[in-house]
């Protein structure tokens, strides 16, 4: 792997210690910050905490919207130059259209649309 990738507070810590361990960089996506999913009602510390580590640790923070790309940034310290907003969804116009698999392209390329 050239790069260790984690999702929200949920998965930074599982993320963090392969980075320690490796050095490899770490991309850090933030759908949504403790602050937006408590709706600003008893936002729990903890997890404050957690999501401002992950801002400091990883070397990259992918926001899903330029809304929570600015409270990165207000709220927890982060860069604007670290923070890169990236909508979800797919562009289906970069895809080549074909009838059948072609395991012979040489691109490499990962999509995953999932979640674990």
């Amino acid at each position: 792997a050239d790069v260790i990738h984690a999702h929200d507070w949920i998965t930074f810590r599982a993320a963090a210690e392969p980075k320690r361990l490796t050095g490899k960089p770490l991309v850090w996506s933030c759908h949504s910050t403790e602050y937006d999913r408590s709706a600003g009602f008893y936002p729990q510390d903890w997890i404050i905490e957690l999501e401002k580590e992950a801002v400091r640790t990883s070397d990259v923070v992918i926001a899903v919207s330029e809304y929570t790309r600015k409270q990165l940034i207000d709220r927890y310290g982060a860069r604007p130059d670290k923070v890169v907003p990236i909508h979800n969804g797919v562009d289906f116009s970069k895809w080549v259209q074909h009838t059948g698999r072609d395991y012979g392209q040489s691109s490499k390329v990962v999509l995953y649309l999932s979640r674990v």
